[in-house]
């Protein structure tokens, strides 16, 4: 059951598509034909640069980014760089919904937009969470990553050399970080909260824990994966089973999941009785974060995002759908 709960998530669900390889190109043929704004783009323009941000309306650090996104059009347009926003809200939304939201913003953006609308895009380029953003050069895949790490003198250095030659550039994919003890050699995503320092007392009063007992102090070697979820966030829906499925199998071997609410205006009965209404209801702790010193600390930019704990430091950072009960062991003392 474990291992059908795990392919189920990893296979084929919208917005958190991870196949067993990553797409390496970029089909023009997967692009709508008609666009909210901008014109369409039909070829690749030979070694110019693609930049594909994918984003929705009800992703808040979605919103934020797009001030940075306007920055950076506005510096590299005429350059040889492209940007081009790509909406995922699924639903009653269309081309002019986009337009009317984009018209409200404070920076109005002026890079072109397109609609996804079935998600056939993000589910094909294995879009975890977002914002995320695509860069493209000939039809080939050269980076994946948040947009935040993208500036446009990376854009243009990598237009110039290539990713392959661009060193620097390379923000946002896995590399390996220094192992706990006794272990040879773990990968583990890259991530500026990884060695952050947490505190027990970060997390919010006991009226705020839904479900589970009150984490008050951190039990020495024990692990504590914190994971940020949303009701409004499909792929944090989409985890719930998995990690009840990590929870069962972990819950007597040193290990506290913690589901870390961050709905605006939720609160525990609001939290229950959504649970409650999953095909799989979590048994693992719940508490309503989001005023909570601890989400303001780790600051997830995008969800569901999971941060795994011991001895108050974080040593793992990143998605949860990637975290197995093998991998999750291997942080023990």
């Amino acid at each position: 059951m474990k291992k059908v709960l795990l392919f189920a998530l990893l296979a084929g669900l919208s917005c958190i598509t991870l196949h067993a390889q990553n797409v390496k190109t970029f089909e023009l043929t997967d692009l709508p034909k008609t666009w909210a704004a901008g014109t369409p783009v039909t070829e690749w323009q030979h070694d110019d640069l693609y930049v594909f941000e994918f984003w929705a309306t009800w992703c808040d650090p979605c919103v934020k980014a797009i001030p940075h996104m306007e920055e950076m059009w506005q510096a590299v347009k005429g350059k040889g760089i492209h940007i081009v926003g790509v909406n995922v809200n699924r639903g009653e939304f269309g081309n002019q919904d986009i337009l009317n939201f984009i018209a409200k913003q404070p920076v109005k953006p002026t890079y072109p937009m397109l609609h996804d609308a079935t998600n056939a895009l993000s589910d094909r380029h294995q879009i975890a969470g977002i914002p995320n953003a695509i860069v493209v050069q000939n039809g080939k895949v050269l980076w994946k990553g948040h947009p935040s790490s993208l500036t446009a003198e990376k854009l243009m250095k990598m237009r110039a050399e290539g990713i392959n030659d661009c060193k620097t550039c390379e923000s946002a994919k896995k590399k390996s970080v220094t192992p706990p003890p006794a272990v040879e050699s773990l990968p583990v995503e890259k991530d500026s909260v990884i060695g952050m320092e947490l505190s027990a007392a970060d997390f919010p009063a006991a009226s705020a824990w839904a479900q589970g007992a009150p984490v008050t102090q951190w039990e020495e070697g024990k692990l504590y994966l914190l994971e940020f979820w949303a009701s409004w966030c499909g792929p944090c829906r989409a985890a719930i089973p998995h990690l009840e499925d990590l929870h069962l199998e972990l819950k007597d071997k040193g290990v506290t999941i913690i589901g870390v609410n961050i709905d605006r205006g939720y609160d525990v009965d609001k939290i229950l009785a959504f649970m409650e209404r999953q095909p799989v209801p979590p048994t693992y702790s719940l508490v309503y974060g989001t005023e909570a010193e601890i989400t303001r600390k780790i600051n997830p930019r995008a969800i569901p995002y999971g941060v795994l704990v011991r001895d108050g430091v974080v040593v793992w950072a990143g998605h949860p759908a990637g975290l197995i009960p093998e991998k999750i062991l291997m942080y023990r003392k």
